[in-house]
């Protein structure tokens, strides 16, 4: 599906001034808080807006408190979390074996039987510097998959 945006084509002159306009109006509606909020308690300059009564700073010290108890809580919760998550690797990840051992030498055996029928024996694989596979030789797509139902190994 393809989408057709204007603003990116050639032309559009009038579409591309009038969403850009809106857009930087909604900027300064972000922004202008932003200013009034800094202005009226670190910057205090008279000829900008600024807060005159003390619901504002009132407000200001409420919201700072808040954000302050929510970064602590959230950067406290995310270390224990860590180290959490931290011991439960090192105890269970490193003990818990997440294979069948009898399964996969089953697989070696039968997948070495193949390389030993279409590339020779082990000692001649890897005695040759350099091997070129003729067509023929090529695996296909669903080859092992199909090699191990017939061989009953279950993956």
């Amino acid at each position: 599906m393809r989408i057709k945006d204007f603003y990116f084509e050639k032309g559009h002159f009038w579409l591309k001034l009038h969403q850009t306009l809106i857009g930087a109006f909604m900027w300064l509606l972000v922004a202008a808080p932003i200013a009034i909020t800094l202005n009226s308690i670190y910057f205090r300059i008279n000829y900008l807006p600024r807060w005159q009564y003390l619901e504002g700073f009132h407000l200001y010290d409420v919201l700072n408190q808040v954000l302050r108890i929510a970064l602590g809580s959230a950067l406290l919760l995310s270390v224990i979390l860590t180290v959490r998550n931290n011991l439960i690797i090192k105890k269970k990840a490193r003990t818990e074996i997440l294979y069948d051992e009898t399964k996969v030498a089953q697989k070696l055996e039968l997948t070495e039987k193949v390389y030993e029928n279409r590339f020779g024996s082990l000692s001649a694989r890897h005695g040759v510097k350099t091997y070129s596979v003729k067509e023929a030789q090529n695996f296909e797509d669903d080859f092992f998959v199909h090699l191990y139902e017939e061989g009953v190994v279950q993956p």
